[in-house]
């Protein structure tokens, strides 16, 4: 009984792992790319509606909506977004992660870096 509750174990922890968390091959060819150095993620991944406008991405309040979600007001600055979505009025869902160093920690830096993990454009 002990052996199959190690086993079992050893099991569920190799299941739950991800070699590749990058679901875009595009987006795992393109470099972050940041005026920041030595950045790190913060926080879980997370997965948002966004609208691109001049570069940023702000939060949406739903997807089909145009409307920014004024609780997340703070736009981020996708750090390796591929060209051919760099466009005004793009809207997708977005995965990936805020990223953080010890400089932005102890300042009020707008927009926050983002690490794109994969994105989902609006049809």
């Amino acid at each position: 009984m002990k052996r199959a509750l190690i086993f079992l174990f050893l099991l569920s922890g190799s299941v739950g792992c991800k070699d590749n968390e990058y679901t875009s091959p595009e987006i795992l060819a393109t470099p972050c790319v940041s005026v920041f150095k030595d950045l790190r993620r913060k926080g879980d991944l997370m997965q948002a509606p966004v609208l691109f406008i001049g570069g940023r991405f702000y939060y949406l309040t739903h997807l089909d909506s145009t409307t920014i979600d004024l609780r997340y007001a703070t736009p981020i600055l996708p750090c390796n977004l591929p060209s051919r979505y760099r466009r005004d009025t793009l809207r997708a869902l977005v995965s990936g992660y805020h990223l953080t160093n010890n400089t932005l920690e102890l300042s009020n830096f707008i927009p926050l870096p983002f690490e794109l993990t994969d994105i989902e454009l609006k049809k």
